[in-house]
């Protein structure tokens, strides 16, 4: 199932990613990711709750996006509840990298409480 991309900005930036986080759909959720930031977007919340799989190419992805926010003092911040998924995270060590949620609420009400 290939990626379907979604952006709110109701409470704060969140990038929903839903289905296959891969390389087919990494190219997609790059551009829209530099957009917001370049847009100036501090901080964004990317939730993976929907998404079935992630690759090493969106992981490219994701740390890239974190690191162009960082300099101005915001960040990247996730939201995983899938076991597998999140075990790619710790697998890699991307889970000392990333702050992640288990849920959307979660990570809004950090950024709300001045988190990043």
């Amino acid at each position: 199932m290939s990626a379907q991309l979604d952006v709110e900005h109701e409470a704060g930036c969140v990038v929903t990613i839903s289905g296959d986080a891969d390389l087919y759909a990494a190219a997609n959720v790059e551009r829209e990711l530099v957009r917001l930031v370049d847009e100036g977007r501090r901080s964004i919340v990317v939730d993976l709750t929907d998404a079935t799989f992630i690759d090493s190419t969106m992981l490219r992805v994701l740390l890239n996006v974190s690191k162009r926010l960082r300099p101005g003092g915001g960040d990247l911040l996730l939201v995983c509840q899938e076991h597998n998924i999140r075990k790619i995270f710790e697998i890699t060590l991307l889970d000392r990298v990333f702050t992640i949620f288990d849920s959307r609420e979660a990570a809004l009400a950090f950024l709300e409480a001045g988190g990043v």
